[in-house]
């Protein structure tokens, strides 16, 4: 089963059951970090991110989040402030960095910083590079 199909049936579920739903890809990027650290055990924020968008295309810069995003109605979603990634991408990175998996390293004002959106999206820190420090827990 692929990724959207998963995302279709997890959205007909809760609708179901009159609940929302939180999207959490934590679990897959952990997943494809393997690939995205290949030779290096640091890269460039922007590297990590476009690699990461090419392993899972519905995560922030992705292709089909592109064009998803896209045809969205602006009056009613707003998208993440330039160089801020969404809330749940955002959410998988603090998860991962609290398991030890990665480290998010620099500052957000300098070269290609990026940063974590919370909620109401508020800006938490902000990263330059990310590094992965247990190739185990990846």
């Amino acid at each position: 089963m692929e990724w959207f199909e998963v995302l279709d049936a997890v959205s007909r579920l809760c609708r179901r059951w009159g609940g929302g739903f939180r999207i959490d890809p934590t679990t897959a990027v952990r997943d494809v970090l393997p690939s995205i650290f290949t030779t290096e055990s640091t890269l460039s924020a922007k590297d990590f991110l476009e690699s990461l968008a090419n392993q899972l295309p519905v995560l922030d810069f992705g292709e089909y989040r592109k064009k998803v995003e896209s045809s969205l109605d602006s009056s009613k979603w707003r998208p993440p402030a330039e160089n801020h990634l969404s809330m749940s991408l955002s959410f998988a990175l603090r998860r991962l960095i609290l398991a030890d998996v990665i480290s998010l390293d620099g500052r957000a004002d300098a070269g290609d910083s990026f940063r974590l959106t919370g909620r109401q999206g508020g800006a938490w820190i902000g990263f330059e590079s990310v590094r992965l420090i247990n190739k185990e827990s990846a």
